[in-house]
């Protein structure tokens, strides 16, 4: 694959505990700082995942969670990790043990829109740093040059065989000028694989209402926390997929699937507010809890990070579950604890216990904080 001779690949664990690499469920999180710090690292992980999808595994194993056996890889499906360190990393995916992942809600989901999501930043790159492309380069021979066309000489000089052709997209054909990878390109590698995961998603909407349902089981990031039938977590990415889904079908000009992933959210965008809006905030799943989640709203603020609006959660009705969020649920503790308290806020653990415990320092979800730059140069933009 041209990306990854080009630049390389990039693998990072879940956590210092958790032994995992580019857990795809938290990294959807994390990804928020290396595609706005790093967005060549972003790019080629993406393409190690896209290429992981059609592949698989037919080791069986049996699940920590319920004691059921499965198969460790199932084809068309987004893997919950690459692998584990003591394994073969890219070759043995799936190294998480506790669910049979191919059954989870967010996985595909969260692939299609960060696919949206890298487009959309790296054609504002594009289109504001054309002319300051050292901006991207973390380390400049791999930043900047393919590595098939390039070997270190001594005294640190560069040998270049000018007979070989550099990575095309890092290359303005028309003025040979060195930029990072195109988007357009980006977006037309990965269409058809978003399509796989969102076809195979579809069958988890078992009413037909364009509203997925979970199965009464801990099928998503929160491997711990049952949810059933629709969800407003699993059913509020859904529908930020099929959004992105149909945009980036008329992008590409297929106007079949523009319209099918449209007219599914019509449905689900009302089964949404139906099932799941109860006046003050979105209900966790239609149980009758009466928890408010916290995160119940990354897909709206996944879809503002690509550049959209109000498309999927009418604004009051987010204004409303923002201020339900705030006065139940606010991480000022969190904050004193880290920063004050146990001095972890740069190595912030996956869990904090309520004595004196923590566990998986250094922990991918924190990195999410880099949206918060996201939030304030999307701000800035708009203000001038």
């Amino acid at each position: 694959m041209l990306i990854k001779r080009a630049y390389g690949r990039f693998l990072y664990l879940e956590g210092h505990e958790y032994r995992m690499y580019n857990t795809y469920d938290v990294h959807f999180y994390a990804s928020h700082a290396l595609i706005n710090l790093w967005p060549n690292l972003q790019v080629s992980l993406q393409y190690d995942f896209k290429d992981s999808i059609t592949q698989k595994n037919s080791e069986i194993r049996k699940h920590l969670y319920d004691g059921k056996t499965c198969e460790r890889k199932i084809e068309n499906t987004v893997p919950h990790d690459l692998g584990d360190p003591a394994e073969n990393p890219w070759l043995q995916m799936n190294a998480y043990p506790i669910h049979d992942v191919s059954e989870w809600r967010d996985l595909n989901t969260k692939f299609i829109l960060q696919v949206y999501r890298d487009f959309s930043i790296i054609r504002d790159f594009e289109q504001i740093n054309s002319d300051n492309t050292s901006k991207f380069s973390s380390i400049e021979f791999i930043d900047k040059e393919s590595l098939s066309d390039m070997i270190m000489g001594s005294g640190n000089q560069r040998i270049v065989d000018k007979s070989k052709k550099s990575a095309s997209m890092y290359i303005n054909e028309t003025n040979g000028k060195v930029y990072l990878m195109s988007s357009i390109k980006y977006l037309k590698d990965m269409y058809p694989i978003c399509k796989v995961v969102m076809e195979k998603t579809l069958k988890f909407d078992l009413d037909g209402d364009g509203l997925i349902e979970n199965s009464s089981s801990p099928d998503q990031t929160y491997d711990t926390w049952v949810m059933s039938g629709p969800s407003i977590y699993c059913g509020g990415l859904f529908l930020a997929s099929l959004h992105v889904m149909s945009v980036m079908a008329n992008i590409l000009d297929h106007p079949d699937d523009c319209i099918k992933y449209s007219d599914i959210l019509d449905k689900g965008r009302k089964a949404l507010e139906d099932k799941l809006w109860n006046g003050k905030y979105y209900s966790f799943d239609t149980s009758g809890t009466n928890i408010i989640m916290s995160d119940q709203l990354c897909s709206h603020w996944y879809l503002r990070s690509c550049g959209f609006d109000y498309e999927i959660f009418p604004k009051a009705k987010v204004q409303r579950a923002l201020r339900s969020i705030f006065e139940n649920n606010t991480a000022g503790g969190l904050y004193n604890s880290m920063t004050e308290n146990i001095g972890l806020a740069f190595e912030t653990p996956e869990a904090v216990y309520e004595k004196s415990c923590y566990r998986s320092i250094g922990y991918m979800r924190p990195l999410s904080i880099w949206s918060m730059q996201s939030a304030y140069e999307r701000s800035k933009k708009l203000n001038n």
